[in-house]
């Protein structure tokens, strides 16, 4: 093998060696940013989840507040707590009749006197109900939730007239707006998917609407790992070892509700957050295969390029040997190359045969 090829083999080998160093530590540099930043995505989403759910069960405590500050209600009330007037009963069923009409979620209204006796009741009958005692003045409170085709929250507060506590009110509200927030899969690509999870009184864990590649019961009776994270207060972002209902894994972000006390949690397949990772691999491949069959062709006339001075020598002394006695190499570069032809030159000057002095006929001739 001569030095053009043994030239040329070492600079493509460094500069392929080089290109393979540099793109597997680029490919996992770029793949670990690119995570960082899915899993800052998937926190912020969870985050922002999170604030759409707590406002809309503000909306919904707004209505209760709405409701039971209806003047003629609570007159009409503590008219009726005074003088048992039918008329005052009547009237306040029509208020809260019209109450119901007036919002879209609100499914039942009970009115309570103050010694916590119902004493109205209009809009759907889900049974027997008992106000809590310990309500704050101003309060509404979210005291728990059931499912019948959709869950349904139950708000209890206190009714007040002129600074005096006259009696309270029990407000039931369909979730189906909760239907609405965990559908809306904006941000979430192709399988992501909220989930809302609320502890019973029980200690079962309940699932507030449906699920966007099943269909499970509303009570989870095996529920992941994670899912009871969410209901328990703990806030995390998981992207390892973690499977979903599917037996997928999954990445997924966990947010804790204090009030009411449930668990949000936002997740994505595992698969489709690593394919933009594949996608670079595959890219950075595509690039690494053109700049590598570069790297052969520059390296190969590099080679050939830096190994012709030494070729230009080698041939000088083949034509020595075969008789050019007269022949010398071209010293003019100044590195160590024009060195060795000097040398070489000076070697052909005292070793070469002398040529001959012409006679003194012939100088004559």
């Amino acid at each position: 093998m001569d030095i053009r090829t043994k030239l040329a083999l070492a600079l493509v080998g460094v500069a392929l060696i080089s290109m393979l160093a540099l793109g597997t530590f680029s490919y996992r540099v770029s793949a670990d940013l690119l995570q960082e930043i899915s899993e800052r995505q998937l926190d912020a989403l969870a985050e922002a989840k999170e604030q759409d759910l707590l406002s809309l069960v503000e909306g919904w405590r707004n209505d209760v507040r709405l409701i039971r500050s209806r003047t003629q209600m609570r007159i009409k009330l503590r008219e009726f707590q005074v003088s048992s007037n039918p008329q005052a009963l009547a009237d306040i069923e029509r208020i809260l009749k019209d109450a119901l009409e007036s919002t879209d979620d609100v499914v039942r209204i009970v009115l309570f006197d103050r010694a916590g006796k119902a004493i109205a009741d209009v809009g759907d009958s889900f049974g027997p109900t008992d106000l809590s005692t310990d309500l704050n003045d101003q309060e509404a409170r979210y005291s728990g939730l059931f499912v019948i085709e959709l869950p349904h929250l139950v708000f209890q507060t206190r009714v007040r007239l002129d600074d005096e506590t006259i009696g309270g009110m029990e407000i039931v509200v369909a979730a189906s707006e909760l239907q609405a927030l965990a559908r809306n899969y904006r941000g979430l690509g192709e399988t992501g998917e909220t989930i809302v999870v609320a502890e019973s009184s029980t200690g079962q864990l309940i699932l507030l609407h449906g699920l966007r590649h099943g269909d499970l019961g509303p009570i989870l009776t095996t529920p992941p790992q994670y899912i009871a994270d969410a209901v328990g207060g703990i806030e995390h972002v998981i992207t390892e070892n973690v499977y979903d209902y599917r037996d997928k894994e999954v990445w997924v972000a966990t947010r804790s509700l204090d009030d009411p006390q449930w668990g949000l949690i936002i997740k994505i397949d595992a698969d489709e957050e690593e394919a933009r990772a594949l996608d670079l691999r595959e890219q950075m491949i595509d690039v690494g295969l053109a700049l590598g069959a570069f790297a052969i062709v520059g390296g190969t006339l590099l080679g050939f390029f830096l190994a012709r001075p030494i070729r230009e020598l080698v041939s000088v002394i083949e034509r020595v040997q075969n008789g050019e006695t007269d022949l010398r190499a071209n010293a003019k570069a100044e590195d160590e190359i024009g060195l060795l032809a000097e040398t070489l030159n000076e070697y052909l000057d005292k070793y070469s045969p002398a040529r001959e002095e012409p006679t003194r006929d012939d100088r004559s001739t």
